[in-house]
């Protein structure tokens, strides 16, 4: 498609929808714009700082038993 070609096809669409009174209908393409605008963002960001503790803290946690055995993550994970 070509850049003309998509821009009439915005067009359109864009008179289509000034035209529509069905609140349905403008709600739906509402919902549809704010999901395709929603930024990407990774769902954590560490700094090597903060990683490097996580590890420190992990091993404490190993050294003081605080562990769980892989049956009972596992038999947690059905209930997800």
């Amino acid at each position: 498609m070509t850049t003309l070609e998509l821009q009439a096809w915005k067009n359109l669409l864009a008179e289509s929808i000034l035209q529509t009174d069905d609140i349905h209908l403008l709600k739906a393409i509402e919902t549809l714009i704010k999901k395709e605008r929603k930024p990407l963002v990774p769902p954590c960001q560490y700094t090597v700082e903060e990683l490097r503790e996580r590890v420190r803290q992990s091993l404490r946690d190993i050294e003081n038993g605080n562990t769980q055995d892989i049956n009972e993550v596992l038999k947690e994970m059905e209930t997800w």
